[in-house]
């Protein structure tokens, strides 16, 4: 009778195997979690980029055109390129608005759209003789 002292090299290589599989999912896990947080970083940034906008044409009390808006900003050392779109609701003193915001000026999917709505300026004019009264 044979005694047995160690693994034989089909034993070896058995488990060699199991080991590169285990290796290689583990490393597709982590770039699609690397991946992952990088597009959850831009788009809480571009979430960031339309409230800016969206705060800034409430604060100017503009009511704008119907006409689309664009333009480019600066977040975090990156550019992003933004679009206001403006709808007519059925409130007279209301106005719809739709900011999306891209990564690149010419890619068809924005990484946000944040939906709003712009008061009439005639709202804050009534207001303001309102308060003096």
């Amino acid at each position: 009778m044979r005694s047995s002292r160690g693994f034989t090299l089909i034993e070896v290589l058995v488990a060699m195997a199991i080991l590169a599989l285990s290796m290689f999912a583990l490393m597709q896990t982590a770039a699609s979690q690397s991946r992952n947080i990088s597009s959850l970083r831009d788009r809480a940034l571009a979430e960031w980029v339309a409230a800016n906008k969206l705060a800034e044409l409430q604060a100017l009390h503009s009511w704008g055109s119907t006409e689309k808006q664009s333009g480019e900003t600066t977040m975090a050392n990156v550019n992003w390129y933004w679009q206001a779109e403006f709808f007519e609701v059925n409130d007279d003193d209301l106005r719809r608005v739709e900011i999306s915001v891209r990564r690149n000026p010419d890619s068809k999917n924005p990484i946000y759209r944040l939906p709003g709505f712009l008061a009439s300026p005639r709202v804050f004019v009534s207001e303001q003789s309102a308060e003096e009264s």
